[in-house]
Formats: structure tokens, C-alpha cells, sequence
């Protein structure tokens, strides 16, 4: 069983997740932030650039957000007042980006306020209860004319847990809705949850053991934004105040991020990746380290690479990579080497949460991954905004 761990780190706050050996994924967040993800604003769209087919809409007063339109799209003009979601955060030169598609989320469902549906994971196999759930929520989309995302937590749950989820959510969805149509420009409609709060909610059901801080006001909060659904056990929510050894020092947190941010990551093998960052995509080298070239080599180099490729999954996660990612694995001339390779790259990556695809792997032992992007790399979150 996983636990969350949470704890004030370098003026922001730092959530872990833990596996019962290792931090297998973190997320920091600096205090305060201009405008979030998961925010919704009565924008004003400033101006339309045809082109491209997108808006510049200003959410608060001289920050401008990026909207993406879709083709042929003619309902908006400069000057009009409309909700809209922040979708991700400003990343270095680009501007956050928004999106008149607003999303409300909770522990079983999505809201969705642009398709007039019901959609079920993918990651829900069992036809009947795909079908069941599908059904489940049809009257309240006729009648709402909003749509339903069923999420995998979904699978196992009673129906009227879903409902009364569903039913928080409407009612949600109407108060903004109202509300932006007697407010001002500029007005924050809908504050989006911390990112320690969204890490609990995006917790596969049952997964999370305990949620584990060791700051007062973070615990309060813990208690009160769970409160509305049945996340966690209040005595799953735990405050640890043990002044002799520190929540960092237990879980060696330091250990875990400053191999996080390390562009070299050592295999038991010998081997080693060198990971990369660029503007554009991911690179990670697979580079045969300590192997010294004597007997076996493509056996060794087989090896090598089945570990990296379990590796490379992992730290996809835990680095939050996103985008193209390619990877160079060591030649390897066997057709049946390469094979098991693209088995076992896949079969790794289908653990991690978030959608990752495996394109291909060519001839020349190159990879080309994608994996969805959900907020900044592990790098870029760590950057202070006075550095």
C-alpha cells in the first residue's frame, strides 16, 4: 500500500509518493501562484488570431492566456467576457494556456461541460459494468446537458455513491455558471485544488494507505477539503510530530529528489541512462557503462536494456516527463532481442497512471515514445521564480 507524503520543501510544498521502498512520483508546488491549473475565470478575450486559430484572453488583469479554437470556430469576438479553465501553467516563455471547456473533477466522475455523453475509461474492461455506468448517469446528461467521465475508481463503487458525486458536481457546475453571469471580468469563478489535494483525489481507489503530513495548516486543510466525499479515513489523514527525526529525514526525501533531478540514473546491471531535457522533446541515452566488452555482448546488452526499459518507465513518472520522448537503447542485432525489448518497454509503461504510447521501436534500437502532459516536468517545478 502507497503513502502520500507531504511537507514544506524550499518555499513551496512538496507531495511524494510512496511505495513502501521508494518516492515513486512527486509533485512540488510554489506557494501562490498567479493563476493555477484547474482555476476558472470570466476571461476577456483581448484578441483573435485567425491563423492559428486561437484567442489571447486576459484572466486577470495584464495576464493573457492562451486559447486554442477550434476549426472554423466563429462565436467569439474581441471583447467578450466568457469562463474559461486554466489548463496548464505558464511554462517559460509561453503563456498559460485556457480552455472554454470547463472540467470539474471528483474521486469517481469528470464533469464535463462540452460533450453531451457518458464516457468510461478505457481501463474499465468489464463490458457489463461499462454498459451499467454508461446508463447510470444518462437522465442526468439529458437533463443537465452536460457530459460524465467515468474514471477507474468508478469500477468498483456502489451506484449511489456516484450519483451523490454526480449530484455535487451539477450543483457545482450551476454556481459557477450563475455566478459568471453577474460578475465582472477578471473574477475568479472557481479556485482549483492544491496539488496535494489533487494527489490524494487522483488515487486509485483503495491505493493510498495514508496521507502523511507534518505541517498544522496542510493537515487542515487535508481535513476539510476531503470532508465532501469518501477519500480517506480520518485516521488515514495523519499529522506527524515526532521531533526527533524529521518526515524528510524518514523517508529520505532529499535521497529521492536529488536523484530525480540527476540527468544520470546507475542500472544494477552497470549501465546507466542519461536523460536529457529539451525544449522540444526528451532524450534518454542507454549507455553500457561498466561493461568492459568481453564474452556474451549481445546477451549483456539484452540485459542492459530490459533494465533500462523498465527504468526509463519509472522515471518517466517520477520525473514527470511528457511530450515526445526518445529513447537510444544499445544496438542489439537479434530480431527476437528486439522483440522482447518492445514487449517488456510496453508491459512497463502500462503501470504508469498517466497515458503513455509507445510509438515504435525502429531498427536502429530507437524508441519514440509520447506521454500526456499534465503539469511541468519535476525540473521545472523545482526552479524558484526569484532564480
Amino acid at each position: 500500500m502507497n503513502k502520500l507524503l507531504i511537507t514544506r520543501w524550499d518555499g513551496g510544498i512538496l507531495t511524494a509518493l510512496w511505495d513502501g521502498s521508494r518516492v515513486v512520483e512527486f509533485r512540488m508546488e510554489r506557494e501562490a501562484p498567479a493563476v493555477q491549473v484547474g482555476d476558472i475565470y470570466l476571461g476577456k478575450i483581448k484578441n483573435i488570431v485567425k491563423n492559428i486559430r486561437a484567442a489571447f484572453v486576459e484572466v486577470r488583469p495584464g495576464i493573457l492566456c492562451f486559447l486554442q479554437l477550434p476549426k472554423g470556430e466563429q462565436r467569439y469576438r474581441e471583447g467578450d467576457e466568457i469562463p474559461v479553465q486554466v489548463s496548464r501553467e505558464a511554462v517559460k516563455t509561453k503563456s498559460p494556456v485556457v480552455t472554454d471547456r470547463i472540467s470539474l473533477g471528483g474521486r469517481y466522475l469528470v464533469l464535463v461541460s462540452d460533450q453531451i455523453r457518458v464516457a468510461v475509461s478505457s481501463k474499465i474492461r468489464d463490458s457489463e459494468r461499462r454498459e451499467a455506468l454508461q446508463k447510470l448517469l444518462t437522465e442526468d446528461v439529458r437533463r443537465e446537458q452536460v457530459g460524465f467521465i467515468l474514471r477507474t475508481n468508478a469500477e468498483r463503487v456502489e451506484d449511489c455513491v456516484i450519483c451523490e458525486e454526480a449530484a455535487r458536481l451539477i450543483s457545482r457546475y450551476r454556481q459557477i455558471t450563475e455566478t459568471s453571469l453577474h460578475r465582472p471580468a477578471f473574477t475568479r469563478l472557481w479556485q482549483g485544488a492544491p496539488a496535494y489535494l489533487e494527489a490524494v483525489r487522483d488515487a486509485r481507489e483503495g491505493s493510498l494507505e495514508s496521507v502523511i503530513t507534518d505541517d498544522a495548516e496542510i493537515y487542515e486543510n487535508l481535513q476539510s477539503g476531503l470532508a465532501d466525499a469518501d477519500y480517506m479515513r480520518p485516521e488515514q489523514i495523519v499529522y506527524y510530530q515526532d521531533t526527533r527525526l524529521s518526515l524528510k529525514n524518514l523517508y529520505r526525501l532529499e535521497h529521492f529528489m536529488e536523484q530525480a533531478l540527476n540527468r544520470r540514473v546507475w542500472l544494477k546491471s552497470g549501465g546507466y541512462l542519461i536523460i536529457e531535457p529539451t525544449e522540444a522533446l526528451t532524450v534518454i541515452d542507454v549507455n553500457t557503462g561498466k561493461y568492459d566488452g568481453h564474452r556474451g555482448a549481445e546477451e549483456t546488452f539484452f540485459r542492459i536494456n530490459q533494465e533500462a526499459a523498465r527504468e526509463i518507465a519509472f522515471q518517466m513518472r517520477l520525473r514527470n516527463l511528457s511530450g515526445i520522448i526518445l529513447v537510444d537503447f544499445i544496438d542489439m542485432e537479434d530480431p527476437e532481442h528486439r522483440q522482447g525489448l518492445y514487449q517488456t518497454l510496453r508491459e512497463a509503461i502500462r503501470q504508469d497512471p498517466v497515458k503513455t504510447i509507445l510509438v515504435d521501436i525502429t531498427a536502429l534500437n530507437l524508441a519514440e515514445l509520447t506521454r500526456k502532459k499534465t503539469r511541468k516536468t519535476l525540473q521545472e517545478q523545482m526552479k524558484r521564480k526569484d532564480m
